[in-house]
């Protein structure tokens, strides 16, 4: 009998033991089912996680081309450049990736900017108009923006395994220094002849001036503007460390005198007022040059009219015989030492009027005050080539003592 209890004891301990281990196997499976069926889905969503050690920062250059677009422009036009005044942009950054498509960038960039109304498109009345004008400018523009890029592909894996192709869009703003500059002709026996000056300084549309005959004169514009960015570009990785890229973007400005051009020419009886010497008269106005301001021959219908008595000198080697500057203006750069036949013809916007001559009665001149500019803002773009280089990443360990 003792024999049967036992015999049975270890029977029911045994099946105890046996369904125990059943159970626990069922558990490890149950798990591993469910582990397995997670890295199934793993594989069709969007990982959140993105820690500290799959960020990184990178340092890098550009170096390409600046378009200006404004008043000076070859054509009436957002989009109107010319290849012959594409000039450089050079630039350097640091940038900072915070999540898979977000990363920051911080930039120092120098761009040249430039255009002449010597390369106005003739076709329409309006760039036959500019090239009349015949004004010239170049800047210099010194700009440190900040821009945030939104990546196309996901870098999610770290900057070791991502993508050899890649394109992204940026926007940004951007504080930006200038200073536009315009080439003083020649012929005109001017000291700075050849030399190019800074505009904003002269005023060359009145700024400064105050209240001048009951007309009141912007005042100088800024040279510290602000812009807003918006562009994109492509990039290649070529190896762990480096990318390589094409960049493009438009700076869009709030200010109409990257060109020094915005507003109207200022009077010429205001002129004579506000004591206007021959290096403003020059550099406001060129239409009456025979060249351009570098020296190019300009094509121009002759526009004679019977020589006032008032105007007894000749006329200055780089100017056209035809529309005269009034009496006033004209005594004011005689007395100057510049030529006294002070000439300029009908250029944009520019009307024509009369002035009165003693012994001679009415003669024509041009009546400035008219406008010189289009009263839109200016802008310039940047097309580069990036080299990027990332900078090793070493994760913090505690110390153990």
């Amino acid at each position: 009998m003792k024999k049967v209890i036992y015999l049975a004891f270890v029977f029911l301990a045994v099946v105890g033991l046996g369904q125990q281990a059943q159970a626990q196997n069922s558990r490890r499976a149950a798990k591993a089912a469910m582990r397995a069926k997670s890295r199934e889905l793993s594989k069709f969503t969007v990982k959140t996680s993105f820690g500290k050690s799959k960020q990184y920062a990178a340092v890098g250059a550009m170096l390409g081309a600046s378009n200006y677009f404004g008043d000076l422009a070859p054509r009436n036009s957002r989009m109107s450049t010319s290849l012959p005044n594409t000039r450089t942009y050079m630039g350097v950054f640091y940038s900072k990736r915070i999540n898979p498509n977000l990363a920051w960038r911080a930039t120092l960039g120098w761009a040249r900017i430039k255009s002449d109304d010597f390369d106005a498109n003739r076709s329409t009345a309006e760039g036959q108009g500019r090239y009349e004008r015949n004004l010239n400018f170049r800047n210099d523009v010194i700009e440190a923006s900040f821009v945030g890029i939104v990546d196309v592909l996901p870098t999610d894996r770290g900057y070791l395994r991502r993508d050899f192709f890649n394109g992204y869009g940026l926007l940004g703003v951007s504080m930006f220094y200038h200073n536009p500059k315009g080439q003083v002709p020649t012929g005109l026996g001017l000291a700075d002849e050849g030399r190019w000056i800074a505009l904003q300084p002269l005023g060359t549309e009145g700024q400064g001036s105050g209240e001048v005959n009951g007309t009141v004169y912007k005042n100088p514009y800024g040279l510290i503007q602000p812009a807003i960015l918006v562009g994109g570009g492509v990039k290649y990785r070529l190896n762990d460390k480096i990318d390589l890229g094409l960049e493009f973007a438009w700076r869009f400005t709030f200010t109409d005198y990257l060109d020094d051009v915005g507003g109207d020419y200022m009077k010429d009886n205001d002129a004579f007022t506000a004591n206007k010497d021959a290096l403003w008269y020059a550099m406001s106005n060129k239409s009456g040059l025979k060249t351009s301001s570098d020296g190019e021959a300009r094509d121009l219908v002759d526009r004679t009219f019977q020589q006032a008595q008032g105007f007894t000198n000749p006329t200055p080697a780089n100017y056209q015989n035809n529309w005269v500057v009034s009496e006033a203006a004209a005594q004011q750069i005689a007395n100057s030492g510049a030529a006294q036949n002070w000439r300029r013809i009908k250029g944009y916007g520019v009307t024509d009027g009369e002035q009165f001559v003693q012994g001679v009665g009415n003669v024509p001149f041009v009546s400035t005050g008219a406008p010189r500019g289009l009263r839109a803002l200016d802008g310039y773009t940047v097309t580069t080539f990036t080299g990027t280089y990332i900078l090793e990443f070493r994760a913090r360990t505690p110390k153990f003592r």
